[in-house]
């Protein structure tokens, strides 16, 4: 009867905290499967991200490990939250490696050389050793400077307007 009664109660307090987990925030890898949390709202990414700036890639290279991926340099104009590392790199799914190409997610195209973007990132991937950023919620978190206006990168981004930026290919 006790042997019962303590499972039982295991099961109960297992129950509960199963109850209580919440989504998780940013990016989150299982089974190798990368999954982005959805943010409702800018001031949820921001509340998220380690770094905020706007800065401009001024270098892309290709690297390869399980999958294909792109160190994105950026030159930091201007840090809203956050200290950022003397080299800021962010790593984004897709781009050329190893003679392979890989296309980018169509919601989150590689960011360009010479555009200005606002970021919101996390210091959460490390590449041959060194912490590299990611975006808070993948394509959520950037937004392009459309003559002077935040505008999405692509449609599917529901917090920021979408502009010229969005549609272009």
């Amino acid at each position: 009867m006790r042997k019962i009664m303590l499972l039982g109660m295991a099961g109960l307090a297992a129950a509960m905290l199963w109850g209580c987990q919440q989504e998780p925030t940013g990016i989150a890898v299982s089974d190798g499967t990368i999954t982005q949390s959805q943010y409702s709202s800018v001031e949820e990414i921001e509340s998220a991200a380690d770094l905020v700036v706007v800065g401009t890639p001024t270098e892309l290279e290709g690297f390869k490990t399980d999958a294909i991926s792109t160190m994105v340099t950026v030159a930091v104009d201007e840090v809203l939250k956050g200290e950022p590392p003397e080299t800021l790199v962010v790593v984004q799914e897709g781009g050329e490696a190893q003679n392979e190409i890989t296309p980018p997610p169509e919601e989150f195209p590689l960011l360009e050389v010479g555009k200005t973007y606002l970021l919101y990132l996390n210091d959460d991937y490390i590449h041959d050793g060194e912490t590299l950023y990611t975006v808070v919620g993948g394509y959520q978190g950037v937004a392009v400077d459309t003559d002077g206006e935040w505008t999405a990168l692509s449609e599917a981004n529901g917090l920021w307007p979408s502009g010229p930026a969005a549609s272009e290919e």
